[in-house]
């Protein structure tokens, strides 16, 4: 099990490695997610501030390209639920309006400019390799795909804790998972 650490009360230090997964990039960047209520609000302002500690003793914050695929889907989600096809983001991109599309990408590009301020991109290949061991990471914990991969390119670099919401990673063996999710820190 992962040592679990709440951010409101937790201080990065200056020789954290961090990765942030795709979940909090979502929080610190699409103000349609932490909109969501109180509790959300709150937990976007802990990873904001958490962001900017980090920032401020110059601890290593890390992200992935990979991230891009999660973040653009969560957004489209969001734009086709408001809409008449509601989950059905397939129909959304063939039969909603230019204008809807266009919008959907504006969000997203924003977004992922702001991802890429947060930090360095962790560069990763899938490969055989990583794909085997991500595969691998699945087997051994309670994570999706895209987990799997992540975890994969943090061991290649030899990053040992990770800012997320996913109560998933709290299943991983041998790493620090900052949170702002009471649930991941209770689990």
């Amino acid at each position: 099990m992962a040592d679990t650490l709440f951010i409101a009360t937790e201080k990065p230090h200056r020789n954290d490695r961090i990765f942030i997964d795709a979940n909090v990039l979502l929080f610190l960047t699409y103000p349609a997610l932490s909109t969501g209520g109180d509790y959300l609000s709150e937990r976007a302002k802990l990873y904001s501030d958490f962001i900017d500690q980090c920032q401020r003793v110059q601890a290593t914050l890390f992200w992935c390209g990979l991230s891009l695929s999660e973040i653009s889907h969560k957004i489209e989600e969001i734009h086709s639920a408001g809409t008449d096809y509601g989950n059905d983001i397939k129909a959304f991109r063939r039969l909603a309006s230019p204008g809807a599309r266009e919008s959907v990408v504006r969000d997203v590009e924003m977004a992922w400019r702001q991802v890429e301020s947060f930090g360095t991109c962790l560069d990763g290949e899938v490969t055989k390799a990583t794909t085997d061991a991500a595969l691998s990471w699945l087997s051994r914990s309670a994570i999706d795909g895209y987990d799997g991969f992540y975890l994969e390119f943090m061991r290649l670099a030899q990053i040992d804790k990770i800012l997320t919401d996913d109560s998933d990673f709290s299943s991983v063996p041998n790493i620090i998972v900052f949170s702002a999710n009471k649930r991941v820190c209770r689990d």
